[in-house]
């Protein structure tokens, strides 16, 4: 089903003028009033499009974090399987690397930001898994430890090279794949 045009100007300008602003304030700092002069629309356009300037941001954290998952299901569909962990894991940080200013934004205004992204890497390597309750646990356990290494590293906490930090990755990734193998 396609999108009215003049909903999808509007809503890209709606995110637009948001991230705009938030490069400059904090969400506690940033009004409706803010959004729709900055993108130039009604504050009854914006609530027809968002309850809130919360519900905007939660939308937009979540579509990155699916971005994020598409690009690792589509870059994965393309190569053989012993290559698989190492075209995701890169696949992974590529596009979080190629959107640093989007991810820094987001998860600095969006405190649910880093737990979703866990929540939403646990669905995702469920997906492949398979739900047994010993792989859940494993994989909530793996999901969580991820999500704080990419935090980690894109807050500046893991000084090392992308190189580095992804064969890390790999590396975990690899064990963990040999445990659910067993399991």
């Amino acid at each position: 089903m396609q999108q009215d045009k003049r909903t999808v100007k509007t809503e890209k300008a709606i995110r637009e003028a948001f991230f705009s602003l938030l490069r400059k304030k904090s969400i506690e700092q940033v009004s409706v009033n803010d959004i729709c002069e900055a993108a130039m629309i009604s504050r009854n356009t914006f609530y027809g499009h968002y309850a809130d300037k919360y519900l905007l941001l939660e939308t937009l954290s979540k579509e990155f974090i699916l971005q994020i998952l598409n690009k690792v299901i589509f870059a994965g569909t393309r190569i053989a399987y012993q290559n698989a962990i190492h075209t995701a894991a890169w696949a992974f940080f590529q596009h979080l690397d190629e959107n640093k200013e989007m991810l820094q934004i987001l998860s600095r205004n969006d405190p649910h930001f880093w737990p979703i992204f866990s929540s939403e890497m646990q669905e995702f390597m469920l997906t492949f898994s398979g739900a047994s309750n010993r792989l859940r646990v494993f994989t909530a356990y793996s999901a969580s430890a991820l999500t704080g290494c990419y935090r980690d590293y894109f807050e500046g906490k893991l000084p090392m090279s992308p190189e580095e930090f992804v064969q890390c990755i790999i590396e975990i990734a690899e064990k963990t794949n040999t445990f659910m193998v067993k399991t």
